[in-house]
């Protein structure tokens, strides 16, 4: 379960964030290895007589082999986002991690009496600090290159798989009792080996001797008060810049609210907008076309008929099947689309595919309730993409199979090693699918919120 806060207020160029985040967990863990006995022979006589060296098994220690506990992680966090200038901005902050371990291992007498450690101290409420800063600044000042980076301390959740074993090998919980037969006719660990016993239901719970598991202490896992969860320093620098990829020549929004006496409001907006433009181009391990040592950027070759090898040459291949069902699938393919039947005999156009408009309608109601000390109340349902809700069929945002480059044909070699006599030798996957809409996008999300605003 989580539970999280932000709050966020407007001072000049800066805004100011404060918030928690709580994350409570119930873990649940069994590990019992070798939990059906584990036989060592010294030779394949001993095997044949059933006289082991050595034998051991997993048993329970008087508590519960099986790890049930409990912990949180408590997060607070302030953090400013400074608007420098129009084209720049710094976002620094400093978040405080506080993992807790909230139920403890069995206190095992024998190890503080042996070691002088509690067995149920563990490390708990350690608080982990972490300071971050990030700018972002937009170069040209007209949003089309941007360069943006950050550095910053990041704890992640604690292992408590890990964690649990001092839980279950406390010395209380999950025991392993160990027999050895020496040489010499002595013994180490509880006592001499017992006999094979081939039924894995009825394994042996004592030596030979009869000594049985509480005779002997086994593993035990101790864990320093002083443990804190894994923190790294991360550092990043990029720089974006805007290419005619993200060209959208057409967009229509229309917005609407009805508000009725009963401080009840209703809205609806409508996104209509073009779709996105992508690339096809040869993909696969030899990908690099043009040997221009970048690979999956290269534009194919649509042919004017992909059943002619002379235009383009496919290979056989186990999963995608003979050559010519690959060069007909390919065919029908180039027909099914319109951007490649427009390049037909020559090589594809950069930015010249697009995927189809898009429909999106997004429906809120807001309720305003009674004041509380003279500071607003209102409760509000939104959902996004509120078609798709009414009718799984509307609101459908298709997109190819990446949202830029899209590797069509298979790139496996050449025709031949004489330059300018080469021509790539190609696979296609008949299965491909031009778009398909199975993206979130495509269907609709419900948020409710409570907004509390001061006056």
């Amino acid at each position: 379960m989580e539970l999280k806060d932000d709050y966020t207020y407007p001072i000049g160029a800066h805004r100011i964030t404060i918030g928690t985040q709580n994350q409570f967990y119930t873990v649940a863990n069994l590990f019992s290895r070798d939990s059906y006995g584990v036989y060592t022979f010294g030779s394949l006589d001993s095997l044949a007589m059933g006289k082991p060296n050595s034998y051991s098994v997993p048993m329970d220690a008087g508590g519960r082999i099986e790890v049930h506990m409990k912990a949180a992680q408590y997060a607070f966090y302030a953090q400013d986002d400074w608007r420098v200038s129009p084209d720049f901005s710094l976002t620094y902050g400093l978040r405080a991690d506080i993992p807790v371990l909230r139920s403890k291992p069995a206190t095992t007498q024998l190890v503080l009496d042996s070691l002088g450690r509690n067995t149920s101290v563990v490390p708990s409420g350690n608080v982990q600090w972490s300071p971050r800063v990030g700018f972002n600044w937009d170069v040209t000042g007209d949003e089309r290159n941007q360069l943006r980076g950050g550095v910053g301390m990041f704890v992640g959740h604690p292992a408590y798989v890990w964690l649990s074993n001092a839980y279950q090998n406390s010395g209380s919980g999950l025991g392993l009792l160990s027999c050895t037969t020496r040489p010499d006719g002595g013994f180490s660990g509880a006592g001499p080996a017992p006999d094979f016993v081939a039924d894995p239901n009825e394994q042996p719970t004592t030596c030979a001797n009869g000594a049985g598991l509480s005779s002997f202490l086994s593993e035990v896992d101790l864990l320093s008060k002083e443990l804190k969860v894994p923190q790294t320093l991360r550092f990043s620098l990029g720089y974006t810049p805007t290419i005619s990829n993200f060209d959208q020549p057409h967009k229509v929004v229309l917005t609407g609210t009805y508000s009725f006496p009963t401080k009840t409001d209703l809205s609806l907006t409508y996104i209509g907008q073009s779709g996105e433009v992508f690339d096809y181009v040869y993909g696969g391990r030899n990908g690099d076309v043009n040997a221009d040592g970048v690979f999956g950027n290269d534009l194919i070759y649509v042919p004017t008929n992909a059943n002619d090898p002379s235009q383009i040459v496919f290979e056989d291949s186990p999963t995608y099947g003979t050559a010519a069902a690959q060069a007909a699938a390919f065919e029908k393919f180039i027909g099914g689309s319109s951007c490649l039947s427009e390049h037909r005999g020559r090589i594809l156009e950069r930015n010249s595919c697009r995927s189809p408009w898009q429909n999106i309608m997004n429906f809120a109601l807001r309720q305003r309730l009674p004041q509380i000390n003279g500071n607003e109340v209102a409760v509000q349902v939104d959902v996004y993409n509120f078609l798709n809700l009414l009718n799984s069929k509307w609101g459908l945002v298709r997109f190819p199979a990446s949202f830029s480059n899209v590797d069509l044909l298979e790139h496996v070699g050449e025709t031949s090693t004489v330059a300018g006599q080469q021509m790539p030798i190609v696979q296609f996957d008949p299965s491909t699918v031009r778009l398909n809409s199975e993206n979130l996008q495509s269907n609709y999300q419900i948020q409710l919120a409570v907004r509390y605003s001061f006056y």
